[in-house]
């Protein structure tokens, strides 16, 4: 399994950060890739500090967002999973999530991160592991079957 760890800066807006992921996207596939995964919070470049609140808040987009969808829809377009990064709008305050679309653009599994610190803006954006860690413990779920978690890069 060969993946794609897409090491790209983020553009100023929400469709240049949606060009330029599908553009990388397809470049990974190009070069092999059996899934790619996004940097942090790739929809608005994890642009969280030294600005209002308020104003990156706003920015926060749900999981059944056009952004969001677009990647499953690439993903069964290149016969290749994707894991897409954002900030999602969740009721009780934004979530720093990732949703995983399998090869065929079926979502698999929205898993948001918890910040385990609380001396900087992180404190404002939620996650759900603690609370059902059963549920939601990407690399502890029995129910996620490879090839999402393998022992060795064989296949």
């Amino acid at each position: 399994m060969k993946i794609a760890l897409l090491q790209i800066a983020p553009c100023d807006t929400l469709e240049g950060n949606l060009e330029k992921g599908i553009a990388s996207c397809r470049k990974a596939k190009e070069l092999g890739a059996d899934i790619a995964l996004f940097p942090e919070m790739w929809h608005n470049g994890y642009n969280i500090y030294d600005r209002p609140v308020d104003q990156w808040k706003a920015e926060a987009i749900p999981t059944g967002s056009e952004f969001v969808n677009a990647f499953g829809q690439l993903a069964r377009a290149l016969d290749m999973a994707i894991g897409i990064t954002f900030l999602e709008q969740y009721e009780g305050g934004p979530r720093n999530s990732m949703v995983l679309f399998d090869r065929f653009g079926q979502r698999k599994i929205t898993y948001a991160k918890v910040h385990t610190c609380d001396f900087d803006v992180e404190h404002e954006v939620h996650g759900n592991a603690f609370r059902r860690p059963q549920k939601y413990g990407l690399l502890l779920n029995p129910k996620i079957e490879p090839p999402f978690i393998r022992v060795s890069n064989r296949k």
